[in-house]
């Protein structure tokens, strides 16, 4: 909930979990950073899906994102986030 109150001065909070070793979710990332940059309103925050263990995935339940982009090969990842966010639009 402390996420919340930090950010809420933004209007779109896009949550990027991505595998950090490929170079797709390299250029993922870079993407979203400088629309991020370009359009003040969004908060982008990463998530590696590698090291993501329960707390992560805790966090990233906390911080209510209005937006997922994932792109890993986990698909028990991919199961647990999408369960634990069902209101959130997702681009896998």
């Amino acid at each position: 909930m402390a996420l919340n109150k930090i950010y809420s001065e933004y209007s779109y909070r896009i949550a990027l979990v991505i595998d950090g070793s490929s170079l797709i979710g390299q250029r993922l990332m870079s993407g979203l950073c400088r629309r991020a940059t370009a359009y003040p309103n969004l908060l982008v925050h990463r998530y590696f899906a590698k090291p993501l263990v329960q707390e992560s995935v805790a966090r990233l339940i906390d911080w209510e994102p209005d937006a997922l982009v994932v792109y890993c090969d986990d698909v028990s990842l991919l199961r647990k986030i999408r369960t634990a966010l069902p209101h959130a639009p997702w681009w896998p």
